[in-house]
């Protein structure tokens, strides 16, 4: 059963229900009802009533044929509970989302990032935080010193280029009067 809390189900169950060993009463609300007739009412599985009643949630009780069973008083008992906890549920939400839509609106770009995303999700102050941390450190460009590496190299790169423009400055120059010398004739 999604959006049940089945601890709370069981304290409520277990202060209200009546003990499953006690002997059943002759009359037509305490008719006994098999696992499978008990897992249709209840819109679950067999496996379902057999973790429940290992769980203490709700107790089955041993039939005169030796069958594991449930009182119908319980299952309308539990039915009771059950249907009670999911219209509170409910009327909790519906109570939450007409506060929510009472307040004003999230200004700014963060704030309506998280509406948009996920309603109350985000409520969290820790998540919040984060998330503002995250759109500042991208939205924000930093830019940082060269490393020694990157220095040293480019270093390396421009003193080896002086140095051979250097030592073969007489053949530039060569190269130079050459180009002048075609130009004219032209």
């Amino acid at each position: 059963m999604p959006n049940l809390n089945l601890n709370i189900l069981m304290k409520i169950f277990l202060e209200k229900t009546l003990d499953s060993d006690q002997p059943d009463k002759p009359d037509k609300a305490n008719e006994t009802l098999t696992l499978r007739e008990s897992a249709e009412i209840l819109g679950v599985t067999s496996e379902t009533l057999l973790q429940w009643n290992e769980n203490n949630i709700l107790k089955a009780s041993i039939t005169s044929n030796g069958e594991i069973g449930y009182s119908k008083n319980q299952i309308d008992q539990f039915l009771q509970i059950k249907n009670q906890q999911q219209s509170d549920i409910k009327e909790e939400r519906a109570s939450q989302e007409t506060a929510y839509s009472g307040q004003t609106p999230n200004s700014g770009f963060l704030g309506k990032l998280l509406d948009w995303l996920g309603y109350k999700f985000y409520e969290d102050e820790y998540i919040k935080d984060y998330l503002k941390s995250q759109v500042k450190e991208s939205l924000t460009y930093t830019i940082h010193p060269p490393t020694k590496r990157t220095v040293s190299i480019s270093f390396a790169m421009i003193l080896i280029l002086s140095i051979s423009l250097f030592t073969q400055q007489h053949r530039i120059k060569t190269l130079i009067e050459s180009i002048q010398k075609t130009l004219p004739n032209q």
